[in-house]
């Protein structure tokens, strides 16, 4: 290398040193949105978890009819497949139930998979099994009862009602929902309810009662009930329920978003599960309740009215209905 090809070197060396300089500085210049990772839970909405399947039924208590109607007969067990509640009755024509009953619970969500075994019954017997979400107050016993009927004749059906009445018996039951075609014989139910005036159930992920103007009389807090009810004596007629879970609600809320802004529930490939835009102070609200619960593997992520990226959960995260999430921004 001559002399007179020093200069050139060192000019080359110096403006590659400057060029190193500036692209160090540029992308931190350029950032004007808050990094993925500033959305963080604050408060779970999981109340109440039971697969139904572990043998443990200490969080339930078992009851009803069957203990005290003379010759009923009643069992119950459970194992990998289920919980499984037996009811006979003693006398033809003479309705007699045996149930699970949860804790007091805050929960406004519900949800079991119940499995109908019979798609018909003897003559002049009759059979159904679900879940009922009731009052705790014992006065009264309003409820709502998500169930699948079997009876002489057939065919089988799936029903909403809404019933109440004093203490000891419900003296009045309204009909939501019955379905009028061939329905599976086990499928998910969820009811969500405040008690009041709203109630929204699904039966297998579709929806079939959704009102906000009820006069439902069943006042928090709730238990659940998962229960056979039969007229039949001429077998033990059984009912298998698994999969049972209670949450705070069927929304997820996000707080701390810009107004306007677009919060989103996403798989790791970026697929959107539910999208909701966040209102005038900054809350958005995503209803999960027609989805199996929780839902794994999902990212909760904000855009703003320009589509860019402005936080998201550091990492996928486990989501229950009546979670509460907030948005830190810088």
């Amino acid at each position: 290398m001559s002399i007179l090809d020093r200069p050139r070197l060192g000019l080359a060396i110096f403006v590659s040193a400057i060029l190193l300089l500036i692209s160090a500085f540029v992308p931190a210049m350029n950032i004007t949105h808050a990094a993925p990772g500033d959305i963080t839970l604050v408060k779970s909405g999981s109340v109440a978890v039971d697969s139904l399947t572990t043998g443990n039924t200490t969080s339930w208590t078992f009851g009803g009819e069957a203990t005290i109607l003379p010759g009923a007969k009643y069992t119950y067990s459970e194992d990998a497949q289920g919980l499984h509640i037996g009811v006979q009755a003693g006398a033809p024509g003479r309705w007699t139930g045996y149930y699970a009953a949860s804790q007091n619970t805050t929960a406004s969500l519900f949800h079991a998979f119940i499995t109908l075994p019979y798609t018909s019954m003897p003559t002049g017997e009759e059979y159904n099994t679900g879940i009922y979400v009731q009052t705790a107050n014992k006065n009264i016993i309003n409820y709502i009862g998500c169930l699948a009927v079997a009876y002489d004749g057939g065919p089988y059906y799936w029903t909403v009602n809404h019933s109440y009445g004093p203490a000891d018996q419900a003296t009045t039951i309204e009909t939501l929902y019955q379905s009028n075609g061939t329905m599976p014989l086990a499928q998910d139910c969820t009811i969500i309810t405040n008690g009041s005036n709203y109630l929204k159930v699904y039966l297998g992920g579709q929806v079939v009662v959704n009102r906000n103007n009820m006069s439902l009389s069943i006042p928090a807090p709730f238990n659940t009930y998962l229960e056979v009810q039969t007229t039949s004596t001429s077998a033990m007629r059984n009912g298998t329920y698994t999969d049972y879970y209670a949450t705070l609600g069927e929304n997820v809320a996000v707080s701390g978003a810009p107004p306007g802004g677009r919060v989103q529930i996403e798989d790791a490939s970026g697929g959107v599960l539910v999208s909701s835009t966040a209102n005038d102070t900054g809350v958005a609200s995503l209803n999960v309740g027609q989805y199996h619960l929780p839902l794994n593997g999902y990212y909760i992520r904000l855009y703003d009215i320009d589509d860019t990226l402005l936080g998201s959960t550091p990492s996928a995260v486990t989501i229950w209905g009546g979670d509460v999430y907030t948005v830190s921004l810088d």
